[in-house]
């Protein structure tokens, strides 16, 4: 499963910390985005509890791949 956006994409430098769970690339009260920096923390337990693998390809401007494979 592939999950694609053309939001403001994540910084190469912050991919170490992306899925961990409560990171977010914009922090503090001045942050640009809401949320709660869970969701590709949750997926990721997800997936590699089922087994599988994510990958994620990102460009800042310009948006971001999130591919799933789940062995079935």
């Amino acid at each position: 499963m592939e999950i694609q956006d053309k939001g403001v994409g994540i910084s190469p430098n912050y991919f170490a910390k992306i899925l961990q769970p409560f990171e977010q690339e914009s922090t503090g009260k001045a942050r640009l985005y809401d949320g709660a920096g869970l969701g590709l923390s949750i997926t990721k337990n997800l997936v590699y509890m089922l087994g599988g693998q994510i990958t994620i390809k990102s460009e800042k401007n310009w948006g971001t791949l999130v591919k799933l494979q789940i062995p079935i």
